[in-house]
């Protein structure tokens, strides 16, 4: 019995280092993820800014603001918002917003997120 513990503990042992080897190598690419300068919440759907990072809120972006279209197309998914994404480093994105009423067009340059934004908490 004692030879079966000792080959469960080495599994969950295998396992575990092998999540953190996976978790390590995802962390290191996050840096290069292109940053949109803001995010979505689950709960508010994939058209509302929930909150602005720098980023977006120096381009013009504000939370609450309805986003219309990307790029001059609409989405109805978040898969079909992902591919309409210009993730060129130095590009932008141009977003066609509602907010109070009015309807804005709102450039928001492409950038990698970079090691600050990742680690900030």
């Amino acid at each position: 019995m004692q030879r079966a513990q000792w080959g469960l503990f080495g599994t969950i042992s295998l396992a575990a280092l092998a999540l953190t080897v996976l978790y390590g190598v995802h962390l290191s690419r996050w840096p290069d993820a292109p940053d949109r300068g803001f995010t979505f919440w689950v709960d508010l759907g994939n058209r509302v800014v929930a909150q602005t990072r720098p980023l977006g809120e120096a381009a013009g972006l504000r939370a609450g603001d309805h986003i219309l279209s990307v790029n001059g197309q609409r989405y109805e998914t978040y898969r079909e918002y992902l591919e309409l994404l210009n993730l060129t480093p130095g590009g932008e994105n141009v977003y066609e917003i509602e907010r109070e009423g009015q309807v804005l067009a709102v450039p928001v340059p492409m950038r990698p997120l970079g090691l600050e934004i990742v680690l900030k908490p």
